[in-house]
């Protein structure tokens, strides 16, 4: 073999050393969201994650454990990308979130984590054993490639759209290459700058309470008397567009106990992010999400609460899990309620159980009967506000026996035959139930209800999700006859 010939050679064997590294960094990094695309709906990520080529051309000048990591936190990154946006969170708003996962179950959120974690480190590690050392001896050219391909992926994505790299929609589905780490970068500075110093810089949005009290003032409903008024807000309640589905949802309300004593409306309300913006829609009337809470002093007054005391009543709020989530026990008090009961306060009270799931707390049904004794306890001459957020139903959706006994869910005769929406849609009768079997109670004084969903569930699989509207919540106004 002369001279020229082993030239050639090696240099076609560099070449495809090259190559081989960059097709390892292009797709074993991405191949998790690629096969996660097949199943995650609207999903914002890019089919190609230019941050992992980045990666690729630090790891010709940096030893490789530290490659190794740097490639496990862009993973991290781009799943930042992938699960707020299942449960219709920002990138910020889920970073924010991480300081109460403390108050989740501990198990299930040190085993979750080292799921990803030990997913993460052996894609990194499979990616550089993959993409071998040989290429790391043709700094230069390896150098001159990578800079290349990003070049022409960067090119292809800005020709292909009016958008920027680092811009994805939501509900535009998945762009060709995008980078991870920019976007996010992106997404903190503006979130950073957000000022909520002024309701006439937020966003005004529709809401359930809003049309109730348009054209109901519950303080003079009835002969001049107040009627009490309790809003729930349903986690996970969304706009199924089974009818069949849907009207065994609403049966309890019409009922004949319910029928006889409230004029039962159906109606819907328009949402659009997590459960936080689903109660800043329905008692403030504004789209704000999860840094809002640090800042509700510049607008509690226009809240419903506050509003409410005005009119001489007694403002509770209840939800069946810690205070401590989303600082509830905090801004609850700053937009009006006079009084706020948690989990920490109701859990040794007789007659409170607990329920499992994903956030475990007192059972929906049980709090349920905290409101009738409220309701039943109070003076007539003080009329009663009260605000509940139930939680049994957050997703995933833990299948018990309670949520699948109510439509016999995983047996051959179940009348839906998908185990996960049958076992939500046992959980969310099981509110419906308790809060039309409370609506009921002869002994309750006139009292008015409004309840609506916060956000569609969020499944993870696109049949599922497809299943329901993704921009609307079902409401249900029992406007009492007395």
């Amino acid at each position: 073999m002369n001279a020229t010939t082993r030239s050639l050679h090696s240099q076609r064997w560099h070449r495809l050393a090259i190559a081989r590294a960059v097709l390892a960094y292009g797709i074993l990094p991405n191949l998790p969201f690629w096969i996660g695309l097949s199943f995650v709906p609207h999903t914002t990520i890019g089919l190609l994650n230019l941050d992992f080529l980045v990666v690729a051309l630090l790891s010709l000048y940096i030893k490789r454990a530290w490659s190794t990591i740097i490639l496990v936190l862009v993973f991290f990154v781009e799943m930042l990308e992938v699960l707020p946006s299942l449960y219709f969170l920002s990138e910020h708003d889920a970073l924010l979130s991480l300081k109460y996962i403390i108050l989740l179950s501990w198990y299930r959120t040190l085993m979750d984590a080292l799921l990803l974690l030990s997913v993460a480190v052996a894609i990194a590690l499979l990616t550089e054993y993959a993409a071998g050392k040989t290429w790391l001896r043709y700094r230069r050219t390896s150098t001159c490639s990578i800079v290349f391909l990003v070049a022409l992926l960067a090119g292809i994505r800005l020709l292909s759209s009016d958008t920027s790299i680092w811009h994805r929609d939501a509900y535009a589905g998945a762009k060709f290459a995008t980078s991870s780490g920019s976007h996010l970068i992106k997404e903190l500075v503006a979130h950073s700058s957000q000022s909520y110093d002024s309701t006439s810089t937020q966003e005004h949005v529709p809401s359930a309470t809003e049309t109730y009290l348009q054209k109901t003032d519950p303080a003079t409903a009835k002969h001049g008397a107040a009627h009490n008024l309790v809003l729930i807000v349903v986690e996970s309640y969304g706009d199924i567009s089974n009818p069949a589905y849907a009207n065994w949802l609403l049966s309890p309300y019409f009922q004949p106990g319910v029928t006889r004593r409230y004029d039962v409306q159906l109606s819907h309300s328009p949402f659009k992010g997590a459960t936080v913006s689903g109660e800043f829609r329905e008692l403030c009337g504004l789209q704000l999400d999860i840094p809002a809470i640090t800042s509700v002093s510049f607008f509690a007054q226009d809240c419903v609460p506050a509003a409410m005391n005005r009119k001489g009543y007694m403002s509770t709020g209840l939800h069946g899990f810690s205070g401590q989530m989303f600082d509830r026990a905090h801004w609850w008090k700053a937009i009006g309620f006079s009084q706020t009961l948690f989990f920490e306060d109701l859990r040794n009270r007789p007659g409170i159980k607990m329920c499992s799931g994903p956030v475990p707390g007192i059972c929906d049904a049980d709090m349920a009967n905290v409101i009738r004794g409220l309701l039943l306890a109070a003076p007539r001459t003080t009329p009663q506000f009260v605000y509940w957020v139930s939680l049994n139903s957050h997703l995933p959706i833990a299948i018990s026996t309670g949520s699948s006994a109510v439509f016999q869910c995983n047996q051959k005769t179940a009348v839906v035959q998908d185990s996960a929406i049958c076992n939500w849609m046992g959980l969310i009768f099981t509110v419906n139930n308790a809060v039309a079997n409370l609506a009921s109670d002869p002994n309750l004084p006139p009292t008015d209800f409004i309840i609506v969903g916060d956000h569609a569930p969020p499944f993870y699989s696109k049949p599922r999700r497809a299943e329901f509207s993704p921009t609307e919540v079902p409401v249900i106004y029992l406007r009492s006859k007395q």
